[in-house]
């Protein structure tokens, strides 16, 4: 019981710190940045999380079940599954970001959308390919406070970045910075969760 506690104390603790952290970047790009910038980066952001929430999303629950089914139990097997939804994800986050620039593409005129803002935090989609994976990695292995460390860590790196991208080159500078965030974020959890593997497990179709 202690140890459930503690593991949702660490997961609260972690989405709290984001949603905060969230909440100052915002305020800080809302008094650094035009009006008119700020409302054509919201409008952006809006839709491409719009479109994150419908088709992203939950990569990391159908993970967490494939994976979990195997873990600890039949490894080979769970790294065929990693590799098969990597390979899935690959190719659903590179779709999604297309179908993004197309339904962009002819929104742009009617809801005066700027074009450029929405490709470039577009692009947060195909750079966080394979984070559900992972996450799903630490969930199953146990790691919920190596988890929320995790996330808190990436949050304050990537709300400095932010802040100084603004504060340095405006609005431009943050949208630009979204992807490279996103980015960073997956390469470190796949380094991170590479080391929950067992050495030598080759994957095996089931």
């Amino acid at each position: 019981m202690k140890k459930l506690f503690t593991d949702i104390s660490y997961t609260a603790t972690s989405h709290a710190s984001s949603a905060i952290l969230a909440l100052v970047l915002q305020i800080f790009v809302a008094r650094t940045v035009t009006l008119r910038e700020y409302g054509a980066y919201s409008a952006a952001l809006s839709l491409v999380i719009l479109v994150e929430a419908v088709f992203i999303a939950r990569g990391g629950e159908v993970a967490l079940q494939y994976l979990g089914r195997h873990w600890d139990i039949e490894m080979a097997y769970a790294r065929w599954y990693e590799d098969r939804l990597l390979h899935l994800d690959r190719r659903l986050n590179w779709l999604v970001f297309l179908g993004l620039a197309a339904i962009g593409a002819i929104l742009a005129p009617v809801m005066n959308l700027e074009y450029g803002y929405l490709l470039a935090l577009g692009l947060t989609i195909p750079a966080q390919i394979g984070y559900g994976v992972y996450k799903s990695i630490f969930i199953i292995h146990g790691r919920l406070r190596e988890q929320a460390t995790f996330e808190i860590a990436y949050s304050i790196l990537s709300t400095a970045l932010m802040m100084g991208a603004v504060a340095f080159y405006g609005i431009a500078g943050l949208v630009m910075t979204a992807a490279v965030n996103a980015l960073i974020k997956t390469q470190l959890a796949a380094h991170l969760t590479s080391r929950y593997w067992p050495e030598g497990i080759r994957a095996i179709e089931p």
